[in-house]
């Protein structure tokens, strides 16, 4: 996504933004903080449209350009959203489980980013340089580092769930708004940090 940016500028930054599994990993953290199934996949579609948005504008503005200049990767990625939000938001509710189905659920970004770097390396520019390594390296460890937190901390967490089984039923809808909230000021830091570079 952060193709068209990186023309101008190419940081460690510009090939994480362009990698599938941040925004995945976005939808799943909205999906985490929502907690309830419904409103965790509400607050993944809303979140990746308010980041996509917010960064086309952001683009716009940098770039010197209309946001319409856009509209057809907008319109691309919000389908995009439309697809893959629920699963992922739902994705995002689960990990709170500690059940077997949990764990899976907690591996699915972390997975899909080393799936990604190993095989389908499309993001990091063909040749790429210092900036690449640097973002490809950083996401690998990050991943690892995420799947052994989590095959460290799932037996004690399932250990105090069957101690003390977690009440069941939906969880307020206001973790909605929070993960909305959240989720887009994630994307506005993102535009701050651009920001320097691109100016």
């Amino acid at each position: 996504m952060a193709a068209s940016a990186a023309e101008r500028v190419e940081t460690p930054l510009t090939h994480v933004l362009n990698a599938g599994w941040a925004w995945a990993g976005l939808m799943v953290l909205a999906g985490w903080i929502a907690r309830a199934h419904l409103p965790a996949v509400a607050a993944a579609i809303l979140s990746a449209v308010a980041a996509v948005l917010a960064f086309y504008a952001a683009e716009a503005v940098l770039l010197d350009r209309p946001f319409t200049s856009s509209a057809g990767e907008v319109e691309h990625w919000l389908v995009a959203i439309a697809v893959t939000g629920p699963g992922l938001g739902l994705v995002g509710a689960l990990t709170r489980s500690p059940t077997l189905l949990g764990l899976l659920a907690g591996a699915v970004v972390p997975v899909g980013a080393l799936v990604e770097l190993a095989l389908l390396p499309r993001w990091v520019p063909a040749g790429g340089g210092t900036h690449a390594q640097v973002a490809a390296v950083a996401a690998c460890a990050a991943a690892v580092l995420s799947l052994g937190v989590l095959g460290w901390t799932w037996p004690r967490r399932r250990g105090v769930a069957t101690a003390a089984p977690e009440p069941t039923g939906p969880a307020p809808v206001r973790h909605l708004p929070v993960a909305v909230a959240l989720t887009a000021a994630a994307a506005g830091l993102v535009v701050h940090v651009l920001l320097p570079e691109l100016t």
